[in-house]
């Protein structure tokens, strides 16, 4: 499967359940001692100073979830793309119904072929894990940030020097081409500096997660099951959370300002 594929397919299986009546998040649920922080984009918000109607490219937006989240704050002017021509549907969607449709732009797009604009905010919230080229998708987004701008990057961050079998399978589950380091990203944002946020993670039981991935494993292979697909990439959720248990990875914030 192809990237885009994994993303339709995700969003042909959540179709018709109660999260599809409006924005809902596609990344990791967190733990934050904060009752003003509930989610990845409210830590961001936060921790980032915003001035009134900056722009800001949420590359990698899903339906919109995190992208409406910032045009509500500051109004901020906010452009979502995602490869995916369901989620972007969905997403003009939930913006229609929104208070703050203007503040709002979503795009079928490529991380390469974003809308090209001088964005003072550029947001990836664990989408660049599924670049085919993540030196040209750097690239790419570095050259539509404004002098003085800010990437932030929250990615699973591997930590291995060799990919083990949990890792070669979630690969091939979720058609990626490697498992990025932090060095990955920082040779070609330079002077970058990254936050753990790792402890935020919920545990999670380690010999539960291992039943899980066999329960998956098993009903992808059934012959005659037309959610083959849709099993695999939930896989691929268990892998990752196996990874993470094994201490393999790092769920994190790499933060790049632009000079000027």
């Amino acid at each position: 499967m192809k990237a885009v594929e994994i993303y339709e397919s995700l969003f042909l299986y959540e179709k018709g359940r109660d999260a599809q009546k409006e924005g809902y998040p596609i990344h990791k649920r967190l733990v934050f001692n904060d009752s003003n922080v509930e989610d990845i984009y409210d830590w961001i918000l936060v921790n980032f100073r915003f001035a009134m109607e900056d722009r800001v490219l949420d590359a990698g937006c899903g339906v919109g979830y995190g992208s409406m989240k910032l045009a509500k704050s500051n109004s901020l002017s906010v452009t979502g793309i995602s490869i995916s021509p369901s989620e972007i549907e969905k997403a003009n969607s939930n913006a229609n119904h929104s208070s703050f449709r203007s503040n709002l732009d979503f795009v079928t797009s490529s991380f390469e072929d974003a809308p090209d604009k001088q964005y003072n905010f550029i947001i990836a919230v664990e989408s660049l894990k599924h670049s085919l080229d993540l030196n040209k998708s750097l690239k790419s987004l570095h050259s539509k940030l404004a002098p003085n701008g800010t990437m932030i990057i929250v990615e699973d961050f591997y930590q291995s020097e060799t990919i083990n079998s949990y890792g070669k399978t979630l690969m091939k589950d979720w058609a990626l081409v490697d498992l990025f380091r932090i060095e990955d990203f920082s040779k070609v944002l330079t002077n970058g500096a990254y936050h753990d946020l790792t402890s935020r993670m919920p545990d999670k039981n380690s010999l539960m997660l291992k039943l899980r991935n066999l329960t998956l494993s098993v009903l992808s292979l059934l012959p005659f099951s037309d959610k083959k697909d849709v099993f695999r990439i939930f896989r691929g959720g268990i892998l990752l959370d196996l990874l993470f248990s094994e201490k393999k990875m790092k769920y994190g914030v790499y933060v790049y300002k632009k000079s000027k």
